[in-house]
């Protein structure tokens, strides 16, 4: 095999071949050597000043200390392999083939029999209210007749008069799904049929309500099932910490409060977890808790009352503790406001564009930078179910159901991605790419390949080598995304601290470039308000230590400078101060 003038070609000619390779040019002679007996690639420093000793950076990394490189000409390949060398020569060795690294990092947690991260452990705080809750979420509409039924896997087909009844058998069997249709004829599955999610069904076929469930909008219809999910069925421990962890805010109400929000009831030594179940059970979406007059409110945030209109505290704790001598001279009203698991209906109904006719969009991301949370986001906002390259099943039992259809269906608003090849591109008709600082982007990734969608890496895990090598790989990719899709001519950058610190404004601002008509748009966007969340959303934690270490910085502040050229050279918007 000729091993050619190319980097990459040069170093997967030595790795499937493993021979000496000599490499001469114009500036310098290279020598890279290998030890084929325990399968690993060995290589030397390379260095464009010596081939002796132990060698400074390459000019790659020099650029990082202020060494000028030319904007737009950073090959990431030469500044992994430069990292390579520097662990190498400290008797590290590298990890061979794709995933490498991550089968190297399970193996190491196995040995070190490593469990789940303790970041979610409560500890010992008082427990001040134990509940039970449901989180229903409505699918859709779908077709269902006897030989062709809304799900798989399902049991005996019963009468029942309330979805509520329905939901709960279904619960009891351990089944996912609850299909009613007819008003009354409730089933109970493991999924969706794949053949009805292949023929696209409008909501209005689902009208039957149910006979002792006046209030549910969608019990059915003719041949036809409204689909429920039990996304979550627990029993859960409430502490002051836990319901501050859940709330949306501590706020100073205004007059336009009381427009939107009633008063439930006084709870004399209540607390707001007390007032979260009195708003769930009252099917409200909003509980706002008044800590100085032990007063619950119940309501919803709208065009009449936005949240953002409510003054936010400035300090949170106002909103835990008495602040006043007297009631009666407390002239401002503090309240906690909490979402409830009650759905807000005017984000409720989901479905597939009727005819196939929708444009090839990618959503595309680096992993690790919010892709999963933005389709929640997109679907509540439009309607319309996301797609995906991946085919992913654990996201399609997780109520994700355009994983199942093919990507190129055109019957979804976008389609996942985190393919930045040319040909994986090329496949699209315009992009909206999710650009998150790399700093977070990669501790969110490497958490998720060790702890799962919701779950933490153990910190020890940080201060190896793999973590280092792992770093310097990913920010190859993070940067080739942003190469591959900024040339498009239908292109559309969200910053993921930007969704975070507004999503009513970025998912917006998304739903305007999908140029697809939705209904209600403005009321969909205030329900998404109050159910932000979605199902994959990591809970925080701060590491007590910087796991990037001054080396580390130094590399990925030259790729992110790399990343603001390319967004200039292309009229994007200006990529944020993610340096550090």
């Amino acid at each position: 095999m000729p091993c050619g003038r190319s980097i990459d070609r040069l170093f997967k000619c030595i790795r499937q071949e493993k021979r000496y390779v000599f490499v001469i040019s114009a500036v310098s002679i290279i020598l890279i050597f290998t030890v084929p007996s325990d399968n690993h690639l060995t290589m030397t420093d390379l260095s464009l000043s010596t081939l002796s000793g132990r060698v400074e950076r390459t000019a790659v990394l020099n650029e990082a200390a202020n060494i000028s490189v030319a904007a737009g000409s950073l090959n990431t390949s030469i500044l992994l392999h430069d990292t390579i060398n520097e662990l190498e020569a400290d008797g590290w060795i590298a990890p061979i083939g794709k995933g490498g690294v991550s089968r190297r990092l399970w193996k190491m947690k196995a040995a070190m029999n490593i469990g789940k991260s303790e970041a979610n452990v409560q500890g010992t705080e008082e427990i001040v209210l134990t509940a039970e809750r449901w989180k229903i979420s409505h699918m859709g509409c779908f077709y269902d007749v006897q030989k062709t039924s809304a799900l798989s896997s399902q049991g005996w087909a019963t009468e029942v008069s309330s979805a509520k009844e329905c939901i709960e058998r279904c619960d009891k069997e351990e089944r996912l799904y609850a299909s009613i249709s007819n008003g009354r004829t409730c089933k109970c599955g493991k999924q969706i049929s794949k053949f009805s999610v292949s023929v696209p069904v409008p909501p209005s076929l689902c009208n039957i309500k149910c006979k002792l469930d006046q209030d549910w909008r969608q019990c059915g219809g003719s041949h036809y099932a409204s689909v429920y999910r039990v996304a979550i069925h627990e029993r859960e421990d409430f502490s002051p910490s836990s319901v501050r962890k859940s709330s949306t805010g501590c706020f100073k109400t205004t007059e336009d409060f009381e427009k939107n929000f009633r008063r439930i009831t006084t709870i004399p030594d209540g607390s707001a977890a007390h007032c979260l179940m009195q708003c769930e059970r009252s099917r409200e979406v909003i509980a706002a808790w008044d800590s100085e007059r032990y007063e619950c409110w119940c309501g919803r945030f709208d065009d009449n009352l936005p949240e953002t209109r409510l003054p936010r505290s400035s300090v949170d704790e106002m909103c835990d503790q008495r602040h006043c001598e007297n009631t009666s001279d407390c002239e401002i009203r503090y309240v906690r406001t909490v979402r409830t698991y009650s759905d807000d209906r005017r984000c409720e109904s989901k479905g597939f564009l009727s005819k196939p006719n929708g444009r090839l969009t990618a959503l595309a991301s680096f992993p690790g930078s919010g892709n999963t949370w933005v389709r929640h986001l997109i679907e509540s906002a439009t309607g319309i179910y996301t797609g995906s390259v991946y085919s992913d099943m654990t996201l399609y039992n997780q109520g994700f159901v355009g994983e199942i259809l093919s990507w190129k269906s055109r019957r979804t608003s976008v389609i996942k991605t985190h393919e930045a090849s040319e040909a994986g591109v090329s496949g699209f008709e315009a992009a909206i790419v999710i650009v998150r600082n790399p700093y977070d982007a990669f501790v969110a990734e490497f958490n998720r390949m060790l702890g799962g969608h919701v779950g933490h890496a153990d910190p020890v895990f940080f201060k190896t080598k793999e973590w280092e090598y792992y770093v310097v790989y990913k920010l190859e990719k993070w940067l080739k995304l942003i190469r591959s899709y900024a040339p498009l001519h239908k292109v559309h950058i969200s910053y993921f601290e930007h969704i975070v610190a507004d999503a009513y404004t970025e998912v917006k601002a998304i739903t305007s470039f999908l140029e697809i008509p939705i209904e209600d748009l403005e009321g969909r966007l205030h329900c998404l308000r109050s159910n932000l969340g979605g199902s994959f959303k990591r809970p925080p934690r701060k590491l007590e230590f910087d796991p990037f270490t001054k080396p580390l910085r130094d590399k990925v502040n030259l790729v992110v400078r790399e990343a603001r050229f390319t967004m200039e050279k292309y009229g994007l918007p200006d990529l944020p101060d993610y340096e550090r």
